[in-house]
């Protein structure tokens, strides 16, 4: 089984500043903590979070240059659903910000084991990551497997894939770039024949008043304004 693998934190600037271990089981770590950083000033960096931990549009054209196609696409938020999908001696290349490779040693999946679990179940047998380019400064702690190839700049992948799987990763990505992954979930849905996905990945976050202006102006294409329009009704936090 050929698995194309695609965290959506991999489009991102280096999340160190957000990253707080989240826990993918707490409200707080996903949705309620990006209202509250929205318009803060971060202070490690210095920076507006809102202006500077955004989707990098240069990576994200670079990678939709890629020629594939997919039998199926599976679109959720946690990147351990990924390992109720794959098949024995699955090969997967999986762009993302983590290697997922076990950070820590237990036997309890997670987001951030998947890889490491899939290897000791005999689900993986070949796993290529490919890193943002900033990765190769912000190094990770080592993994607890094998990682077969791993890549800072995008390589040639294969054409064709039995399984696409997107994830949101709701706890590293703010809820400012929603509309742009629901814009690349559809493109990702036009590229193969099969569509499953969770409801939660297919709307917007709640935020703070003025969200959908914003948002209104940094996706300007047709497709993203018509999920805006879809989701003006979302709740919002003030």
């Amino acid at each position: 089984m050929n698995v194309l693998s695609i965290d959506w934190d991999y489009f991102f600037p280096d999340s160190l500043n957000y990253d707080w271990g989240a826990n993918e089981e707490s409200f707080l770590m996903y949705e309620f903590i990006w209202s509250i950083r929205y318009n803060a000033i971060n202070l490690i960096s210095k920076e507006v979070a809102h202006e500077s931990y955004v989707v990098n549009n240069e990576r994200l054209k670079e990678f939709k240059k890629q020629k594939w196609k997919a039998k199926k696409s599976v679109i959720v938020d946690s990147h351990k659903d990924i390992f109720s999908v794959l098949d024995k001696d699955s090969i997967v290349w999986n762009f993302d910000a983590h290697h997922d490779a076990g950070y820590h040693k237990k036997e309890v999946l997670d987001c951030g084991n998947w890889v490491e679990r899939g290897r000791v179940k005999g689900v993986i047998k070949e796993y290529n990551l490919v890193y943002p380019p900033w990765r190769k400064k912000g190094k990770e702690p080592k993994p607890i497997c094998r990682l077969d190839k791993t890549y800072y700049v995008p390589p040639t992948i294969p054409i064709s894939f039995d399984l696409v799987f997107l994830c949101r990763s709701s706890c590293w990505t703010p809820p400012w770039a929603d509309a742009a992954f629901l814009a690349f979930s559809m493109w990702i849905q036009q590229r193969s024949k099969e569509h499953f996905g969770a409801d939660y990945v297919f709307k917007i976050r709640g935020l703070n008043n003025g969200l959908i202006n914003q948002l209104e102006e940094q996706w300007k294409g047709a497709e993203a304004l018509e999920l805006i329009e879809r989701n003006k009704s979302f709740s919002v936090v003030t």
